[in-house]
């Protein structure tokens, strides 16, 4: 039971992580398009009604994340647990150490068991679903950077 509650947990911080990016980063795609002059807290006012309403989504979000936290928690554990399954990931391909067998030792031969590596576990979209996590968390970070940056030369 312990563990499908694990597995409910880790779903609601991988769904997390993926609102608050998204979140970040329509608000960083309109402010990088330049389609919304006026992009404050709590007001939007945009050129099309197209990047008024994603611009609207992005504020809400970054606002329930910054006054409730939960959904920033929450992405934060989702991008812990991501990045602990691509390190698991990676390791889990390594062959594994096997003591060698002394001439004089009596038993089998153990010396050539266990040299190849394992089979990879796990499913090709999982890995397709990491990586795009992963992507977007970066990308997320990169426009982000870009973003401070540009409204600091706009200032």
């Amino acid at each position: 039971m312990r563990g499908v509650l694990y597995l409910i947990f880790r779903l609601i911080c991988y769904v997390a992580l993926a609102v608050v990016l998204s979140g970040f980063a329509a608000l960083a795609l309109v402010s990088l398009l330049g389609a919304c002059p006026n992009l404050s807290t709590g007001s939007v006012s945009c050129t099309s009604p197209f990047y008024q309403s994603v611009a609207e989504y992005g504020i809400s979000i970054v606002l329930v994340t910054v006054f409730t936290g939960l959904p920033g928690l929450l992405a934060i554990a989702g991008a812990v647990f991501a990045i602990r399954k691509v390190y698991l990931w990676r390791t889990s391909g390594a062959p594994q150490q096997v003591p060698q067998r002394s001439e004089d030792a009596p038993g089998p031969d153990v010396s050539r068991a266990g040299t190849e590596a394992p089979p990879r576990s796990g499913s090709g979209f999982g890995r397709f679903v990491l990586k795009g996590v992963l992507i977007l968390l970066a990308a997320a970070f990169v426009a982000g950077a870009i973003s401070a940056v540009v409204e600091r030369t706009a200032q």
